[in-house]
């Protein structure tokens, strides 16, 4: 009688701790590495968003152009933010699932980049823009080739 006892007492608590550290290992480990994944995300959503913004700097209202920068300086902290955040970094990234600190830190500037070439730039620098919003999704690892350019003309 006791043997059942006992042994339902310990599968319960066995189910319950293992769960417990599921939790935990989801909390301090996944989460962060997701919350990265999904700003990366929303950095690719705005940078084909602003494309037309950036791509023509000093163009446009004002008040959208000041927008775009908040936008894509906003990206670069959310960045940072969030890279900062995911524990065992060099396992992350020996697994592909974010980039190294060297890719990130070009990608943050690029981002950067582009959030100072909106308002003041001229159309001569348009092609640089680009180019700076293409080398950060190749260097966040969110596309391999540069067809950005072809979305634009």
């Amino acid at each position: 009688m006791y043997d059942i006892v006992y042994t339902a007492i310990a599968t319960i608590t066995g189910g319950v701790l293992i769960y417990v550290i599921g939790r935990i290992v989801e909390k301090i480990h996944l989460e962060p590495v997701h919350e990265f994944r999904k700003a990366r995300g929303r950095i690719a959503i705005d940078l084909r968003l602003l494309a037309n913004i950036y791509a023509n700097p000093g163009s446009g209202h004002l008040e959208i152009r000041e927008n775009a920068e908040k936008i894509l300086r906003r990206d670069s902290a959310d960045l940072w933010g969030n890279y900062y955040s995911v524990p065992i970094r060099n396992f992350w990234i020996l697994l592909q699932l974010i980039p190294s600190k060297l890719n990130l830190d070009g990608a943050a500037k690029n981002l950067v980049f582009l959030s100072n070439s909106i308002r003041t730039g001229n159309a001569d620098k348009a092609d640089k823009n680009v180019e700076k919003a293409e080398e950060a999704l190749v260097l966040l690892g969110l596309q391999k080739e540069k067809p950005m350019a072809e979305m634009i003309t």
